[in-house]
C-alpha cells in the first residue's frame, strides 16, 4: 500500500500549470519568511517551558508530593513547548 503522502503527487504536479507551481512555490516561501521572523519568539517559549517544567521537577522533588504550584508550573510547561510547535 502506498503512503498517501506520497500519492497523487506526480498526477497533481503534472495537471498544474507553470504559473500554478510558480504560486505555490511563492507561497511555500512566504510561510517560511513568516516562521523565520517569529523565531524568537519560539525560542522564548521553549526557554519558558523548559524552565516551568524545571521548577515543576524541582518542586516535587523537594516536597516529596505534588501541589498545585506544580501542577500549575507542569501544565504551563505542556503548554509552553507544545505552542511552538502546534
Amino acid at each position: 500500500m502506498r503512503n498517501t503522502d506520497e500519492a497523487g503527487w506526480a498526477e497533481m504536479l503534472d495537471v498544474l500549470s507553470e504559473d500554478e507551481l510558480r504560486q505555490y512555490g511563492q507561497m511555500a516561501l512566504d510561510q517560511v519568511r513568516i516562521e523565520a521572523r517569529w523565531a524568537w519568539v519560539q525560542a522564548l517559549l521553549i526557554l519558558g517551558g523548559l524552565a516551568c517544567l524545571g521548577y515543576g521537577v524541582f518542586e516535587a522533588l523537594r516536597r516529596g508530593a505534588v501541589d498545585w504550584s506544580t501542577i500549575y508550573a507542569l501544565a504551563g510547561a505542556a503548554g509552553l513547548l507544545y505552542w511552538p510547535w502546534r
